[in-house]
């Protein structure tokens, strides 16, 4: 069972230093991650066990008011943590690098590596990763995350995540308008049965 916790907070208005106060992202709904989260079983193929915590991201923006534009809104998210194997550190690349167990970097699309950045509007999208109607300039964001592990049956693992996502203002110096943590932890054994994990 994965363990979640979830913290949220508005950046203060004064934080954002405009280049060009004409523009602005301007927020609707920025919706979190529930809590708790909880862990999916993928079927696994032969000889592989897979166990993931799945959760969605999404953001609803604003082109309403005058001087709001979707388009100056952006996505990002970042990630720390380690997974554990066998009892062994396994390497988790990122698009910004290889994971730290400490220092938050900047998540992506990670199979095939390096995939593109989640939110990036000038990257390339995928089904996980979209704004709509259009990437270059859609007022809502749609993204999923399926953290996990996989490896052989009976081993030993762990997981241990800790998520930031924000809303950046990419028309004022990526002013970050709202912010939120959120964690993925559990552990266990890759089930030997056909189907699930202990």
């Amino acid at each position: 069972m994965a363990v979640s916790e979830l913290r949220k907070r508005e950046v203060p208005e004064e934080r954002s230093s405009r280049k060009d106060p004409a523009k602005k992202c301007c927020v609707d709904r920025f919706a979190l991650p529930p809590a708790p989260l909880v862990n999916d079983v993928i079927r696994p193929s032969a000889g592989v066990r897979r166990t993931v915590t799945p959760f969605k991201m999404e953001a609803d923006f604003s082109s309403a008011t005058a001087g709001c534009e979707c388009k100056c809104c952006e996505y990002k998210q970042s990630v720390r943590g380690y997974f554990m194997y066998d009892g062994q550190p396994l390497k988790h690349m990122l698009p910004s690098g290889e994971m730290s167990e400490t220092e938050f970097k900047e998540d992506g699309i990670t199979n095939p590596p390096p995939g593109p950045h989640f939110g990036h509007r000038d990257e390339i999208g995928a089904a996980d990763d979209r704004y709509l109607p259009a990437r270059a300039d859609g007022c809502e964001y749609r993204g999923t995350d399926n953290p996990g592990i996989r490896g052989a049956p009976g081993v030993r693992f762990e997981v241990n995540l800790e998520f930031k996502g924000e809303i950046i203002d990419v028309c004022n110096n990526r002013a970050v308008l709202r912010e939120a943590t959120w964690t993925v932890k559990f552990s266990g054994r890759l089930s030997t049965r056909s189907k699930y994990w202990d």
